[in-house]
């Protein structure tokens, strides 16, 4: 299988296309913006592949005539993966319905579709993005993968998933587009492989892997937050459990919301010679906006629990995430294994918040597997030019559902 990786920022969809092609890719293409995201995943690139010059072309820098340096993969690749940034979809829900069309934070989806439908034709295009994508919400932007794809003879399939039904305890729900030249959609299979819980998840990490003593907080370790000792003096040692038995995902000021314990908690932090100031100033705060019937939102020491698998990783969670087991936040190579990457996969500090720009490798080998067995002729094709599937949704039966 011969495949371009496109926009592929740290990297999920690529490895995970390498690692089921068992080649890397014959080219990488992205805009020159997101260069420092791609330079993880190309640095991982080269670090795998050191006796092979891959290219890395920046479309955006082009003038008219270098079109020449692809000339030799137009027609002749068999598949391009992508991850155009999505952060139109995300914000879409806040914009009117006539202006989520032309967003401009939608702008790279468009312009990867128009490159690699209308320049680089490969046999599939398929890229990964939010979920809004495939509700509501996105239907102007899908409006437009169509019209693009229908006007350079593609047809395609909008296939959400989530993460949790490919063997990673993270809930992680996408959108998935795959489009195939021809006019009709391609159908995939529908997939649900149970995960294991966090705790068992961490356990497959290596002894010897790096950032496990780094974190994306300055405040790593939480023995001695007020909120600690006061849930270990007033319910014990099994505190954490207490907190997910009242609800799977829940945090710390909201177990004390649940249980009318904010104002005890007040007490005791009020009464407490070791407590930040900042944690004083955040219970009033709560207490002041409950009362007046409104909402809080806070930062400082706020631990989030999760049961058997966590929610999205993003960098705000990357925060707030504890330890299923240990005194302290989540590391950095824990957030990496949540998000699928090798164990020998490093980044710095400064790029920390960049992994959750990335989609799980393991939900991208699902959806690589696929593409490969529609270009094989594997998989059957609508009658329809395009389709919507939705894998969460489905009940485990073989025969297929479209929604």
């Amino acid at each position: 299988m011969r495949y371009v990786a496109h926009v592929p920022l740290i990297g999920g969809f690529a490895i995970a296309n390498q690692n089921i092609t068992k080649t890397p890719p014959v080219a990488v293409t992205s805009y020159s913006p997101f260069t420092p995201n791609d330079n993880l995943y190309l640095n991982y690139l080269r670090k795998k592949n050191p006796n092979q010059n891959i290219p890395y072309f920046l479309i955006d820098k082009w003038e008219e005539n270098k079109i020449r340096d692809i000339q030799h993969l137009i027609g002749k690749i068999d598949f391009a993966s992508a991850i155009p940034p999505c952060s139109g979809l995300s914000l879409a829900g806040n914009l009117k319905a006539g202006a989520r069309k032309n967003s401009p934070v939608n702008d790279w989806m468009i312009k990867s579709a128009e490159f690699m439908m209308g320049i680089l034709r490969p046999t599939v295009y398929v890229f990964e993005n939010a979920p809004g994508l495939y509700t509501d919400v996105g239907e102007n932007v899908r409006n437009q993968i169509m019209e693009i794809a229908r006007y350079h003879g593609y047809a395609g399939t909008f296939y959400k998933t989530d993460t949790l039904l490919h063997g990673i305890p993270q809930r992680r729900p996408r959108t998935y587009t795959i489009l195939h030249k021809g006019d009709y959609a391609p159908i995939l299979e529908y997939f649900r492989k149970d995960a294991p819980t966090v705790i068992e998840y961490l356990k497959q990490i290596p002894t010897n892997s790096t950032l496990q003593d780094q974190y994306a907080t300055k405040e790593p370790f939480i023995n001695d937050f007020e909120i600690v000792r006061y849930l270990k003096e007033k319910i014990g040692g099994n505190w954490r459990q207490e907190i997910i038995n009242t609800k799977d995902h829940l945090c710390s000021y909201g177990f004390l919301l649940r249980n009318n314990l904010l104002e005890d908690f007040q007490k005791f932090v009020d009464n407490d010679p070791k407590a930040h100031p900042t944690t004083k100033r955040d219970i009033a705060h709560i207490i002041k906006k409950l009362n007046m019937g409104k909402s809080y939102r806070l930062s400082h020491r706020v631990l989030l629990l999760d049961k058997n698998y966590v929610y999205a990783v993003i960098g705000e969670l990357m925060e707030r995430n504890i330890h299923p087991t240990e005194d302290r936040r989540m590391n950095i190579r824990e957030y990496m294994h949540l998000m699928g990457m090798p164990h020998d996969f490093d980044v710095e500090p400064k790029d920390f918040g960049k992994i959750p720009q990335n989609c799980p490798v393991k939900t991208n080998e699902f959806i690589t597997k696929e593409v490969i067995a529609i270009i094989e002729g594997k998989r059957s094709f609508s009658s329809q030019r395009f389709e919507m599937q939705n894998n969460i949704k489905w009940d485990g039966r073989k025969s297929k559902k479209l929604f």
